[in-house]
């Protein structure tokens, strides 16, 4: 992965319609394999070395990039997702909340590697790119609705935030919880418009029932 930064601009990126976030349980199902930003707080990463906990990375895979405990993000689209990862070798994601397959995931009981939630298009300001930022834990869609004052829509451009992390305990369980806040630091870099665009339709318009290969996020307690 190239971290040089391109030219970047704001300017006539897509917006993102009232009629998007009035149906974010309205969208089809599945998509391209796109990069992952991700909170660790435990799991493989951690139990091999790679991360410590309480760290956002890009998830790639056996291995990760470590970022940062903070970063920033530009958000571009947004939509519904819902992931059994029971059979970490043929992951099924689902993306349309009105379906059978959704709601069977979406009410799968704790335990079951199952994840459901938005699913957010980003860029990250310090690698310039685009990538999948998927709040389908508990303690994820507590925070998730948070990130969408920041989209791109008709009357104003995308605006910044800020992905911090806090510590919680409850319970028997400890764990690391996303933190969305206002960012005050424009966007200077990142992809072309065009980019933007295409990303923008392929994240929004995935096939159905999409099954990864990968090894996705591991949800962490309580569900």
């Amino acid at each position: 992965m190239s971290n040089e930064l391109v030219p970047f601009s704001m300017d006539n990126m897509p917006v993102v319609s009232d009629e998007e976030i009035g149906a974010l349980e309205n969208v089809a199902s599945s998509s391209n394999y796109l990069q992952r930003v991700q909170l660790v707080t435990s799991g493989k990463y951690v139990n091999h070395g790679k991360c410590l906990p309480g760290r956002w990375v890009i998830a790639q895979g056996d291995d990760c990039t470590v970022l940062a405990e903070s970063i920033d993000v530009l958000p571009i689209a947004v939509r519904n997702k819902a992931t059994d990862m029971k059979d970490r070798s043929n992951v099924i994601s689902n993306y349309d909340n009105t379906s059978d397959e959704f709601n069977r995931i979406k009410n799968a009981p704790k335990g079951s590697d199952c994840m459901w939630g938005q699913s957010y298009l980003v860029i990250e300001r310090s690698t310039g790119e685009m990538f999948e930022l998927f709040f389908g834990n508990a303690s994820g869609r507590q925070e998730s609705d948070k990130l969408k004052p920041f989209l791109p829509r008709a009357n104003r451009q995308a605006r910044p935030a800020t992905l911090n992390i806090k510590f919680r305990t409850g319970g028997k369980h400890e764990y690391h919880v996303p933190v969305i806040v206002k960012c005050s630091e424009p966007f200077t870099s990142g992809p072309t418009v065009p980019e933007m665009v295409a990303a923008k339709e392929k994240f929004m318009n995935p096939p159905v029932d999409e099954v990864e290969v990968e090894e996705a996020e591991t949800p962490s307690r309580p569900r």
